[in-house]
Parts: structure tokens; C-alpha cells; sequence
């Protein structure tokens, strides 16, 4: 371990490699089973965070400082056997990575969001390059974390999936553009990321209750301006 300064606090380093293996008997612990049996594990490695900083809630320090002890004391069988794996390092393992995804979801608050500044990225990823073919993965990429785990957070803040937010998007910039333009149908569809009508027609229909072209001669009427499809 290793001490350094971070801003005006002391913290400390602890560099572990892990090489994969099979799980051993009795536990068969993993980081798969990790993620599939504790949300905030799960969460945490969702972040995809390449540098954490914690407050030490559970005195880590001293558990990783009491395995590190025993491993040493047990180095000579352990290079005879060639692994390390016991069913007490496994539990001593899977203790230290469960109490550091609860510091990090407590300290970060990623159920409660934490989150919203994957959702700043998603949205923003959205209104620029909405119009270029863009995915519910490509958005995902963007801002840095899982399509499930994204898929949530735009269901918590907006009851819509990613791809629902970003037809809402389209057809929005599609309502103004009929609004404020003479563009034709076609072109408009094909300008906010359309490359099939029937599909840009359903979905405006969905999210505006009519088809453009029957919302284009609804503002016909209501402006009394004649615009040529």
C-alpha cells in the first residue's frame, strides 16, 4: 500500500492484479456472481469508472492490510499448490468489493443520481448527432456506461427507453421544422435521421396525435399560409 495527498486528505493505494480462474468450491464466487446478486456492485461496475475516490466507512484499509498478512504467511504452501484461491480468500475478496460498491453508490448516490450526469451526456450525445443515425448503444457509448443501466436512468427521469427518447426528439425537431419552413415531407424526415417514412410517420403520429401531412394542413388552416409539399 501506498500513501498520497488528494486535495487536502491523505489517502491510500492499494494495486491488485487478478488473474481469472475457475470459482472454487464451496462459495463459487466471481465478479459475474457478484453483479448478478448485488445491485450496487452491479451498479458500480456500470459506472465503468477508472478512478474512484472514497471515504474509508468500513475500515478497508486494515481488511486489506489483515489479507495481504495472510496471504504472505501462506506463501510457501501456495507456491507449492501454484494458486492462492481458498474459499477464505474468495469471502475476504467478495467482502472488500461488496463494501466498496456500498461506499461508492452511498457516497455517489447512483440510485437516486448521481446518474443525471450520464444523463447530461446521453442528451446531449442526442441533440447533436441526433440526425446521423444514432442508436440506443451508440448513446450508451457516448456517455460512458451500459445500454441496460442508461435504459434505467432515462426510466426513472422520463418513463421512456433511450430509443423512445430519441424518436421523441426527431419528431420534435420535425414539428418545428414543419412549423417554421416549406420543406417538403421527405426531406424533413430524412433531415432528423428518418431514412424510412412509414417510420417517421408513425412516430409522429404517436407523439403529435396526427401525420405531418395532416399537421402541415392543420397549420395551413390555422395560419391561412398555402406551403407546397
Amino acid at each position: 500500500m501506498h500513501k498520497i495527498t488528494v486535495g487536502d486528505k491523505e489517502t491510500q493505494i492499494f494495486n491488485m492484479e487478478l488473474n481469472y480462474s475457475s470459482p472454487v468450491e464451496p462459495l463459487c464466487l466471481s465478479i459475474k456472481t457478484l453483479i448478478d446478486n448485488d445491485r450496487n456492485f452491479k451498479a458500480m461496475i456500470a459506472e465503468k469508472e477508472r478512478l474512484m475516490v472514497l471515504s474509508d466507512h468500513y475500515n478497508l484499509g486494515a481488511q486489506f492490510s489483515h489479507l495481504i498478512e495472510y496471504l504472505a504467511s501462506m506463501e510457501d504452501i501456495w507456491n507449492a499448490a501454484g494458486s492462492y484461491r481458498t474459499t477464505y480468500v474468495d469471502f475476504s475478496l467478495a467482502a472488500i468489493f461488496l463494501q466498496i460498491a456500498h461506499n461508492y453508490v452511498a457516497q455517489n448516490a447512483v440510485h437516486s443520481f448521481t446518474g443525471i450526469k450520464y444523463l447530461r451526456k446521453a442528451t446531449k450525445y442526442i441533440a447533436e448527432n441526433y440526425a446521423h443515425g444514432i442508436t440506443a448503444k451508440k448513446t450508451a457509448d457516448a456517455a460512458g456506461v451500459t445500454q441496460n443501466y442508461l435504459n434505467k436512468l432515462f426510466s426513472d427521469e422520463f418513463s421512456m427507453t433511450i430509443n423512445e427518447y430519441i424518436n421523441q426528439f426527431k419528431v420534435i425537431k420535425a414539428k418545428m421544422l414543419l412549423e417554421k419552413t416549406n420543406i417538403p415531407i421527405s426531406e424533413i424526415a430524412a433531415q432528423v435521421g428518418y431514412n424510412n417514412k412509414q417510420n417517421f410517420n408513425k412516430n409522429f403520429s404517436r407523439h403529435i396525435g396526427m401525420s405531418p401531412r395532416a399537421y402541415k394542413k392543420f397549420l395551413q388552416q390555422k395560419m391561412d399560409v398555402h406551403w407546397t409539399d
